[in-house]
């Protein structure tokens, strides 16, 4: 309705005719809202539940109890709110004519668009303590999930931890295995340079005595040339005979000059057989991977990584034969047993013999170790049986 039309004054009306009913000003509003007090609390509660469920251990169950009874808490509050809230006529704002023309302008701008319906306080909090209840329980469920997260970390842990033990006790046997090789390997060439050394004094022996041969014949030699020069001096003045004799000894000079060629030749032939004879005696001491040798000092012998329990027959078992049944095993160099027999077989005890080796065959080693290689090697293997 336009301004213009209206009266020019109006009689003094009380408030609430313009007001709808149970509404205040804003600033009494804000001053005697009877849910304020309410609206604090419910912040309040929730603030307190979120620090109880992600800092504080507590029980859910006295959670959930107390969130069953958190409506009739509020609905004792809106009942005490509502006692205080209540104002008496007296105590009602006087308004003034301005402040009800502006109020009937905007009643009648409300008329000219359509009122929607608006819900009450009391429903809007309730709504609120609803959700505030599905976050609730949305956090619980959060909770739970975060706990079984937690759990299946910690199982995942404890089995990384376990395969970290088993890793690192694999890792100290095969350090220890490592270093025993090591020493036995560190043994064995040892005695290899102990024999190369005997043989290299054995040989040096031997050229010194060839040397010693060579500077004698020489020294005959020099002296058999000062004869024969001296005889050359006389040869005019000695007789035919004694040309004759001057010829043998040139003769026989010329002879020991091809003899002391020859002995050159020869030691020189000697020390080449002598360098050929060192390199055969050292490729056949050399041992290949997968040799056959006998297991004497110098082999590493193979140990047992794998074993299968023999079969007691039943039949051994009834008639009390026990004892101990000697294999004699080829063991590869990759540890499997090629072949297996039995030591000084008896009737006796054949039941018994037949079950060693079905279980000895089925064993796995470690190879035996020489000069650094994997080498095969037959072992004797002794399998009790005992009732």
């Amino acid at each position: 309705m336009p301004e213009d039309k209206k009266p020019s004054s109006m009689p003094d009306i009380p408030v609430d005719r313009y007001r709808p009913t149970g509404q205040l000003p804003p600033e009494e509003r804000e001053k005697k809202s009877p849910y304020r007090p309410l609206l604090i609390g419910l912040v309040v509660i929730f603030c307190i539940t979120i620090v109880l469920v992600f800092l504080q251990p507590f029980s859910w169950k006295d959670l959930g109890q107390g969130i069953r009874h958190l409506p009739g808490r509020i609905a004792a509050l809106f009942t005490s709110t509502e006692e205080e809230g209540a104002l008496s006529p007296s105590d009602q704002p006087q308004v003034e004519v301005s402040d009800i023309k502006a109020e009937q302008s905007t009643e009648e701008s409300k008329e000219e668009t359509p009122v929607l319906p608006q819900m009450t306080d009391e429903e809007r909090y309730r709504l609120q303590i609803e959700e505030l209840q599905e976050e609730l329980v949305g956090l619980r469920d959060e909770r739970e999930k975060l706990q079984q997260e937690l759990k299946n970390k910690e199982r995942e842990l404890n089995r990384v931890d376990r395969e970290l033990k088993e890793e690192q006790r694999k890792r100290g046997e095969a350090e220890k295995k490592t270093a025993r090789i090591e020493a036995e390997f560190q043994t064995v060439t040892s005695s290899y340079e102990a024999k190369m050394e005997a043989l290299e004094e054995q040989a040096r022996k031997d050229k010194e005595t060839y040397e010693e041969k060579i500077t004698e014949l020489r020294n005959r030699l020099d002296e058999v040339e000062k004869e024969m020069a001296e005889t050359l001096r006389l040869y005019d003045s000695r007789s035919q005979k004694e040309a004759d004799a001057v010829a043998d000894i040139l003769r026989q000079a010329q002879e020991n000059r091809r003899r002391r060629e020859k002995a050159e030749a020869d030691l020189s032939a000697a020390q080449r057989e002598i360098t050929r004879l060192k390199e055969q005696l050292v490729e056949a001491q050399r041992v290949r991977e997968g040799d056959l040798v006998p297991l004497d000092e110098e082999v590493i012998k193979p140990e047992v990584i794998e074993s299968t329990s023999p079969r007691y027959p039943l039949q051994a078992r009834r008639r009390g034969i026990q004892g101990v049944v000697r294999i004699n095993a080829l063991i590869s160099e990759n540890g499997d047993v090629l072949r297996a027999t039995v030591v000084n077989p008896s009737p006796e005890t054949e039941m018994l013999e037949e079950a060693a080796l079905e279980a000895v065959k089925q064993w796995k080693f470690a190879p035996a170790i020489k000069d650094g290689q994997k080498v095969k090697v037959w072992m004797v293997i002794p399998v009790r049986f005992k009732s």
